[in-house]
C-alpha cells in the first residue's frame, strides 16, 4: 500500500533503494544504541555496523543523493563519538546541499559536534540558524547561564515571529505550570502576560487571533475579566481557523457568564442558543477513540474534575462554575438543578453507560439504576456484587439536589415530566431522567423533616429493584 515503494518499483531506481536500505540500516543500529540494556564497548557489533555505513556512505560517488548519503555518514559518525570527523564531513560536504530539510538536519549534526568538542560560540550560531532553540539553550547553560521554557519565548521570538513552536511552548507552560498550580504563579503569569502584549504591541505576528485569545486567558487569570472580555472580543473580529475561531466562540461564552450579574431572562435565552451550538460540537467532534476514553475513564474524570474531552470540559466548566451559581443567587434553584443534571449526565448519557461483568460482557444501563463500573479494571465487579453507585450520589447535581431544598426537587421532578419551555426540553433531553432517582431522594428528605405521609406518597413509587 505504500505509493512510493511501488513507484520504486516499476522504476527499478535502486540507487534510491540502496540508499533507503542502508538509512534503514543506520536507524536500526542507533535504536540499538538508544537502548538503556546497550554499554559501549570499542568494536563491539553496534561500533562495526556503525564503521560500516561510514565506509559505504563515503563510497558513493554520484551526486543525485550525495546530501543524503552525507546526512547518514554524519548521524553514524555522531553516534560513534568522532565529533571532530563528523565536523569534518560537514564542512568538506555542506556546498552539496540544497537549502531544505536534509540541510538543516545535517547541520545540527555539525552543531551537536561542535557542542561536544567545547566550540560552544560555533554551536549556539548554527542552532539558531537551523531553529533548533532546545539545543540553543543547551549551549547558554554549559555557558554557565540558566535559562528556562519563559527564557525561551523571547528567543524563539525573535528568531521568526511566527514561528509554531512559541504557541507550543506557551501551550506546555500553561499546562504545566499555570493549569497545576505551581510554585511563582502570579510571576510566571505576569511574564507569560506581559510577553504576549509584547507581540500584540509590535503587530508582527500573523496570527493575532491566537494572540488575542492568549491574552484575554491570562488577563482572566489575573482577575481582570473586564481586559480579558475586550480581548476576546477583538479575536473574534481577526481572521483565524475554524478551531481557533471555536475555541474564542467558547472562551467568549464563559467569560460573558462570569462577568454577568445575574440569571434573568435575557442572559437565559443567550445561554440557551451558546449551549444548543456547544452541544452540537461535543456530538459533531467526538469519533470513535474519545468514545471509548470516555467509556472507561468518563465517570473517574468527573469525579475528580480531571479533563475528559474539550467540548464536555468546557460546556461543564461555564454550567458548574459560572451560571449555576448565579441561577441559585438569582432564585432560580429548579434551573440550576436542570443545568446541573444536564453538565454531569449529557456526555454520559450520549455514549452509552456500561458495566463491564466478570467475563467482560457488556452490560448495558439504559436508563435504570446505574452503577459505576471500576474505572481502573473493566471486570472487577460481577453483575450480583453489591456494588456502590460511586457517580449519582457524589457529583455536582447530588450534592445540590441534597442542599437546595425538597420543594425545588419536586418542582425538578414536575418540569421533567412536564416541560414549560424549550429550553426545559433542551435539558431534559441530555439529562439523567428516571423518576425513581429524584423520588428517593424527595422521600428521604421527607422523611428526615418528618413529613411522612409525604415521604409515603414518593417512596411508594420507587421500586424494589431501583433501592437494590
Amino acid at each position: 500500500n505504500n505509493a512510493f515503494a511501488n513507484w520504486l518499483i516499476k522504476k527499478k531506481d535502486t540507487e534510491i533503494t540502496s540508499f533507503l536500505i542502508l538509512a534503514k540500516r543506520c536507524e536500526k543500529v542507533r535504536a540499538k544504541q538508544c537502548s538503556g540494556w546497550y554499554y559501549p564497548v570499542q568494536g563491539d557489533e553496534e561500533n562495526t555496523l556503525l564503521m560500516e555505513i561510514v565506509e559505504k556512505a563515503k563510497a558513493y560517488k554520484g551526486k543525485r543523493l550525495l546530501d543524503r548519503y552525507t546526512l547518514q555518514m554524519m548521524r553514524a559518525l555522531t553516534s560513534l563519538r568522532q565529533y571532530n570527523e563528523c565536523l569534518n564531513v560537514w564542512l568538506g560536504h555542506k556546498v552539496f546541499f540544497h537549502g531544505d530539510v536534509i540541510q538543516e538536519m545535517a547541520q545540527n549534526y555539525a552543531a551537536g559536534a561542535c557542542y561536544h568538542i567545547g566550540e560552544i560560540a560555533k554551536a549556539k550560531k548554527m542552532f539558531i540558524e537551523t531553529g533548533d532553540i532546545i539545543s540553543y539553550v543547551f549551549c547558554i547553560n554549559k555557558e554557565g547561564k540558566t535559562y528556562d521554557s519563559y527564557d525561551m519565548l523571547p528567543i524563539i521570538y525573535q528568531r521568526d515571529t511566527n514561528d509554531k513552536r512559541l504557541f507550543q511552548q506557551m501551550q506546555n507552560i500553561i499546562h504545566y505550570d499555570i493549569e497545576w498550580g505551581r510554585p511563582n504563579l502570579e510571576k510566571n503569569l505576569k511574564t507569560l502576560y506581559d510577553f504576549t502584549l509584547n507581540v500584540l504591541d509590535e503587530g508582527k505576528a500573523k496570527n493575532l487571533a491566537g494572540w488575542y485569545y492568549t491574552a484575554s486567558y491570562l488577563s482572566d487569570k489575573l482577575c481582570d475579566t473586564v481586559q480579558a472580555l475586550e480581548y476576546i472580543r477583538q479575536a473574534r473580529e481577526l481572521p483565524a481557523g475554524q478551531d481557533l475561531k471555536d475555541a474564542i466562540r467558547v472562551f467568549d461564552i464563559y467569560l460573558k457568564a462570569k462577568s454577568a450579574t445575574k440569571y434573568d431572562t435575557d442572559f437565559e435565552n443567550y445561554l440557551y442558543d451558546e449551549l444548543s451550538w456547544l452541544d452540537q460540537k461535543l456530538v459533531m467532534n467526538l469519533d470513535s477513540d474519545t468514545k471509548e476514553w470516555i467509556i472507561n475513564s468518563g465517570i473517574k474524570n468527573h469525579i475528580c474534575g480531571y479533563s475528559l474531552y474539550y467540548w464536555d470540559d468546557m460546556m461543564r466548566k461555564i454550567v458548574i462554575s459560572q451560571v449555576v451559581p448565579k441561577c441559585i443567587a438569582s432564585g432560580y434553584q429548579t434551573r440550576a438543578l436542570q443545568l446541573l443534571n444536564m453538565a454531569d449526565n449529557r456526555l454520559l448519557n450520549f455514549v452509552g453507560k456500561h458495566l463491564y461483568s466478570i467475563d467482560d460482557t457488556i452490560v448495558d444501563w439504559g436508563n435504570s439504576p446505574r452503577i459505576c463500573y471500576s474505572w481502573f479494571k473493566r471486570n472487577y465487579y460481577r453483575a450480583d456484587d453489591d456494588a456502590r453507585n460511586d457517580y449519582d450520589y457524589s457529583n455536582d447535581f447530588f450534592i445540590n439536589l441534597d442542599s437546595l431544598g425538597v420543594e425545588h426537587i419536586e418542582r425538578l421532578a414536575v418540569r421533567m415530566q412536564k416541560p414549560l419551555c424549550a429550553f426545559d426540553r433542551f435539558l431534559n433531553e441530555r439529562s439523567y431522567t428516571n423518576m425513581e432517582y429524584l423520588y428517593e431522594i424527595i422521600g428521604t428528605q421527607l422523611l428526615a423533616a418528618m413529613r411522612y405521609k409525604e415521604a409515603i406518597h414518593y417512596l411508594s413509587q420507587v421500586s424494589d429493584e431501583f433501592m437494590q
